[in-house]
């Protein structure tokens, strides 16, 4: 057998969030490093991005049954409420292979140009504005995939 059929297929899931408690950048720096280390472990790469009105966008992606496992303890983490999951999809290959876990705050980044971008940082939208409107929420990241900083 050759190691290609060996490779689990890699799978891609985007689920958004809301903090249940509130974040500071420490918190989010050592959830960062923990999150880094565990998904390492786990073949699991991806991007989260957190804004100040406590709301996360995360793609995660790697090996089918890493991130279904992932997920589940997505869902049961109580520092998450009203977790929905956006897109599932299988993936030929990585999008953020050299991210174990890229972060960004969402409120320390320049505008990008992206379509409701300004405006919903500049509301009080809340995680209905991701669930109602998920192209944005996938636009976000596509626009991140593309500028590929870290």
């Amino acid at each position: 057998m050759n190691k290609l059929e060996t490779t689990p297929p890699l799978v891609e899931l985007v689920y958004v969030s809301v903090a249940s408690v509130d974040f500071t950048h420490q918190d989010l720096i050592e959830i960062l490093k923990i999150a880094r280390k565990n998904n390492y472990i786990n073949d699991i790469s991806g991007l989260l991005l957190y804004n100040n009105k406590g709301n996360f966008i995360q793609a995660i992606e790697g090996p089918e049954k890493a991130i279904n496992l992932l997920f589940d303890k997505i869902k049961q983490d109580q520092r998450h409420d009203q977790v929905y999951q956006l897109a599932y999809r299988p993936i030929s290959k990585r999008c953020f292979a050299d991210w174990q876990m890229g972060f960004k705050l969402l409120d320390d980044v320049p505008m990008p140009e992206v379509q409701g971008f300004s405006e919903f940082m500049h509301q009080d939208a809340n995680i209905n504005h991701f669930v109602e409107h998920k192209n944005f929420a996938l636009e976000l990241l596509d626009y991140f995939r593309q500028t590929n900083t870290n």
